[in-house]
C-alpha cells in the first residue's frame, strides 16, 4: 500500500471508531434511563435487594475504572 493508500484507511478507520463510540454512548444512555425507572419502579414497591445494590454499586465503580484509562 502506498502511504496515500494507508492514510485513507486510517482515515476511514478513525471515522468507523467515532460512529461505534456515538453508538456506545447512545446506548450506554439509553441503558441509564432504562435502569433508573426500574430502579423507581423497586423503590415504589419496596423490592430492594441489598444485595443487588451492592453488586450495581461495585460494577459501576469498576466500570468507570477501566473507561478512565
Amino acid at each position: 500500500m502506498s502511504p496515500s493508500e494507508i492514510k485513507l484507511k486510517l482515515k476511514e478507520k478513525e471515522e468507523e471508531r467515532e460512529k461505534i463510540y456515538q453508538e456506545i454512548a447512545k446506548v450506554s444512555a439509553e441503558r441509564s434511563r432504562f435502569l433508573a425507572e426500574e430502579k423507581k419502579k423497586e423503590g415504589a414497591s419496596g423490592a430492594k435487594d441489598s444485595f443487588d445494590e451492592k453488586v450495581g454499586i461495585l460494577v459501576r465503580e469498576q466500570g468507570s475504572k477501566v473507561f478512565e484509562k
